[in-house]
């Protein structure tokens, strides 16, 4: 698949709505991709950051490479706290992170009166209207809520399921208000 001209300096930049490529994957030649890959990768690096990318767009894979991804995190930040306190390591360790790539409004609908919406810019907007004049939307619109499965997270009450909350980190490692810093005050 070949380029798209760079308009030359004073030449209108961008294209009507009716022609623009539907996603930027269709502007880009074989290889773009890994080259954005890899140049992301060095950037972060470059930021002191160790990146680990999970990409794709099937679900079930996906979350074994983020599980994967997580675990491989975790162990890393693991090493740098027992070097810390065991060995009295204070070299600043290059902390994990991870890159998350997935085509833009993956879970949304996929395509809404005929436009492509998942991969697009029109993910970035809002992907389908309910209203008066767009009564079908609703059942799109019900369905795309209905595949967040809520019925295994919510009971009849709209309350958390409590084996979910459970889950829920405690005391001192419950997220947020636990520490004068937390709530605002300055250390002690």
């Amino acid at each position: 698949m070949a380029l798209q001209q760079v308009p030359e300096p004073g030449q209108r930049r961008g294209r009507a709505a009716d022609t623009a490529p539907e996603r930027l994957q269709d502007l880009q030649p074989d290889g773009a991709r890994a080259d954005r890959a890899r140049g992301a990768g060095q950037y972060l690096r470059g930021c002191g950051w160790t990146p680990h990318f999970v990409e794709g767009d099937d679900p079930e894979t996906m979350h074994q490479l983020m599980a994967a991804a997580l675990d491989e995190a975790i162990a890393e930040i693991h090493e740098f706290h027992d070097n810390a306190r065991d060995r009295g390591d204070t070299a600043r360790p290059r902390w994990p992170m991870i890159v998350l790539r997935s085509p833009k409004g993956w879970t949304g609908p996929k395509v809404v009166d005929g436009l492509q919406i998942e991969g697009t810019f029109r993910s970035h907007q809002v992907p389908l209207l309910v209203d008066p004049q767009h009564p079908d939307h609703v059942g799109l619109l019900e369905s795309w809520m209905k595949s967040y499965r809520p019925e295994e997270l919510f009971d009849d009450a709209g309350r958390l399921m409590a084996e979910l909350a459970e889950l829920a980190p405690k005391g001192d490692r419950a997220h947020g208000c636990q520490s004068p810093c937390e709530r605002g005050h300055p250390a002690a």
